[in-house]
């Protein structure tokens, strides 16, 4: 994060996105970290892990201490890599705050991976990918303890991840409560109880807050024009879209854009 810093002499860039995944280790900082249009402060020991398109900018009010890994989808891929953080999560839930002790033992697997990129011996990949791994297997044993979910499905897998799975493909599609429940073969009521009890949300809002995210997302990033937009999303009536986007953003889809004019990278 020092070096970032210094390149760009400590001037915050400009809201932008990235094909491939960002994990960034926060030792210590001040200021703010802005993902996919919210703000998380920043301060000590914290984790985020910024999945390809996520729209996000670095404020800070001084010389951060931190680290900053990037790889590509395929490169977890290669080398059997997974982590809950790269699920699909509900919108704002962006950073893992963790305990100076928990910190220190990945900053040292950060270490071992930066001494294996500078020497690139024989099976160097190799080497990075498992220390890489080691890095999502205790942010993954840190999520387990955190945030335990007694709702699930027969399958096994919590009804929490099966959803924010299904919203994530089929947002486009799907809009409403009933259609998800069908889905994911579950009565709308048992789905609405295990996404509250997780999240403190209703699965109306989870659903509203996604299109809201990937419509700033496009109009910050495209040239769409508000009727292309409610056609991409699945609206049948540009006009209705156009309200609920005022609704959920306290814009126009006209003032959004001109608000952000020139903050794309």
């Amino acid at each position: 994060m020092e070096q970032i810093w210094d390149d760009h002499n400590g001037q915050p860039d400009e809201p932008h996105r990235h094909s491939y995944f960002t994990l960034v280790l926060v030792e210590k900082a001040k200021g703010e970290h802005r993902i996919d249009f919210q703000s998380i402060e920043l301060s000590q020991y914290q984790v985020f892990l910024l999945k390809p398109d996520q729209v996000h900018q670095l404020i800070t009010k001084e010389r951060p201490i931190g680290h900053v890994l990037v790889f590509q989808q395929q490169f977890t891929l290669e080398q059997a890599i997974t982590c809950k953080l790269a699920n699909p999560r509900p919108t704002g839930d962006a950073c893992i705050q963790l305990s100076t002790e928990k910190f220190l033992v990945l900053k040292g697997y950060v270490k071992r991976i930066a001494e294996e990129l500078k020497k690139q011996d024989v099976f160097f990949e190799a080497s990075v990918g498992a220390w890489l791994k080691l890095i999502f297997v205790e942010l993954d044993r840190f999520i387990e303890t955190t945030e335990p979910n007694p709702h699930e499905t027969h399958s096994g897998h919590s009804v929490y991840q099966h959803f924010f799975d299904a919203l994530e493909k089929h947002y486009t599609e799907l809009h409403k409560v009933n259609e998800y429940a069908q889905l994911m073969h579950l009565s709308a009521s048992y789905l609405q109880e295990a996404i509250s009890a997780q999240t403190g949300k209703s699965v109306k809002t989870h659903i509203q807050e996604k299109l809201a995210l990937e419509a700033k997302r496009k109009l910050l990033f495209s040239d769409i024009s508000g009727k292309e937009l409610a056609f991409d999303l699945g609206f049948d009536d540009p006009a209705h879209f156009s309200k609920f986007f005022k609704k959920q953003t306290g814009f126009s889809i006209t003032a959004f854009k001109e608000a952000n004019t020139g903050n794309r990278t």
